[in-house]
């Protein structure tokens, strides 16, 4: 029977959370915000939605016309099911064809580890390619987008694989891409609304930190960097600071502070990230309405010490301990 090899390698059907339907991020004109930006924001791109799904399944060399019958309908019924469960998502689905073992094959290997093996395992299956050809077809997937990976492939990072994993990378890229330009269009629509001064900045610093996620998912630092410092410069200036909304912008511009110090610091750029570090303190220096917990300021920005002191010493490559990172708390406090 047709192996399918679903999340983390098992059989069953993967999860997608899907886009609001009905909806495509534009505000309407007497649009209230409730909020910034999701708390679940940057843990759902980063854990629950791929910017490509890759549908996996095995089969055997020599397997009859039946059984590769069956796979293709096994393999048609998978992919349509993950189609429609990215559709709002308007990301991609490929194809990965695993032959299980040849124990002719298998014999050989040892003595003509490059070649022996492949040649054993397609002795029997000559008309493999057009099979492929004929399942992505049925299944309504371009060429680029399947791929046949022999153990071989695999093991040795040969050319097959290299091939897939370059048009996974494209497709990837060319996901957030197209997310980053669909956010833009949000944000552009925004600005020409006419919606109040403090809804605007509640809404470029949503939109803005979007743009910069899915640019820091392209590695284009200088992109991700400067959109970062827009959705923190629009977040401190122009959001409301009373009740609930405070915290809210503390929560963000922590993230996006520590985004804007590693993005620094991947690019060996040590005191920018210091100085990035130290605006931010001085920033939010004055606890503010803090109301019946006083220590939830202190607490917050002991946290953010740590983390910086445990991004300096990866950066440095040592231990910091103790000392160094007391050493860093100092600087920053002093700032």
């Amino acid at each position: 029977a047709p192996r399918l090899l679903g999340r983390h390698g098992h059989g069953g059907d993967a999860y997608h959370p899907s886009r609001k339907r009905g909806a495509d991020g534009r505000p309407g004109e007497h649009y209230v915000p409730t909020g910034i930006l999701k708390a679940n924001f940057f843990r759902k791109h980063f854990a629950s939605i791929p910017a490509v799904a890759v549908v996996v399944a095995t089969f055997a060399h020599g397997d009859g016309g039946g059984e590769w019958a069956q796979l293709q309908i096994a393999v048609e019924a998978r992919v349509a099911a993950v189609r429609r469960a990215m559709a709002t998502r308007d990301a991609r689905t490929m194809l990965v064809l695993l032959p299980t073992p040849n124990p002719q094959a298998a014999a050989h290997t040892e003595a003509d580890p490059l070649g022996a093996s492949r040649a054993l395992a397609l002795a029997d299956d000559v008309d493999l390619g057009e099979r492929v050809t004929a399942l992505r077809r049925f299944s309504g997937l371009e060429a680029r987008h399947v791929a046949v990976l022999e153990a071989e492939d695999v093991a040795q990072l040969g050319q097959a694989m290299r091939r897939f994993f370059g048009t996974l990378r494209s497709e990837a890229f060319s996901y957030y891409l197209r997310s980053e330009r669909r956010v833009k269009a949000f944000e552009k629509a925004a600005s020409r609304a006419g919606l109040p001064p403090e809804v605007n900045a509640v809404l470029s610093a949503r939109y803005f930190t979007k743009v910069a996620f899915f640019y820091e998912f392209q590695n284009n630092r200088e992109k991700l960097s400067k959109y970062y410092a827009q959705a923190y410069d629009n977040c401190v200036r122009g959001v409301p600071r009373g009740g609930d909304w405070l915290w809210q912008v503390k929560a963000l511009c922590e993230a996006l502070n520590l985004k804007l110090c590693a993005a620094h610091l991947a690019e060996g750029a040590v005191a920018q990230a210091q100085r990035q570090f130290k605006r931010h303190l001085r920033r939010f220096a004055a606890p503010r309405d803090v109301g019946f917990a006083p220590w939830r300021h202190e607490e917050w920005l002991m946290r953010q010490h740590i983390c910086f002191a445990e991004m300096l010493r990866e950066r440095a490559g040592v231990d910091v301990g103790v000392g160094g990172a007391a050493g860093v708390v100092a600087a920053g406090a002093g700032a």
